[in-house]
């Protein structure tokens, strides 16, 4: 606890540490927002004059996509959510995004970043359609790959 009374903790997001604030939340019963289902895919694209190799100033990268699925409490997809999430790494990344659902309740994000960073996760932060309300006591917010 801080001196300001607020409740800390250290959390793994990835593979790294992150420092956060506790908040209290109440689960959402009616009119909610679930994220159902969380993937996260990641690649390293090779410099083809320089394969297998990874150094500040060339052409190679990590490519990162990642799928997520929001449900009504009832299980049932829903279409025209607005989701906002961020990328991060192990070092130094946090990248936000935003992406919108489809009629299945996909949203699909796209990350290419530094390569040489470890595991880059994904952290969903909110999703909103008009008056629902996004149930952070279940389902799945976050998760991670290891660029292959």
């Amino acid at each position: 606890m801080n001196a300001d009374g607020d409740i800390l903790a250290d959390v793994m997001v990835g593979r790294s540490d992150r420092l956060v604030k506790l908040v209290p939340v109440e689960p959402c019963t009616t009119n909610c927002i679930q994220v159902n289902s969380l993937t996260v895919r990641s690649r390293f694209v090779q410099d083809p004059t320089d394969p297998g190799h990874c150094y500040e100033g060339g052409v190679m990268y990590n490519s990162t996509r990642v799928q997520v699925t929001v449900v009504n409490e009832s299980g049932a997809a829903l279409r025209g959510v607005t989701v906002s999430g961020r990328f991060l790494d192990d070092y130094w990344t946090d990248e936000p995004r935003t992406a919108v659902t489809n009629a299945m309740g996909v949203a699909r994000f796209q990350y290419d970043g530094l390569c040489g960073v470890g595991a880059v996760a994904f952290l969903v932060d909110d999703a909103t359609r008009g008056t629902r309300v996004l149930d952070r006591t279940t389902g799945t917010l976050s998760g991670y790959a290891i660029p292959r």
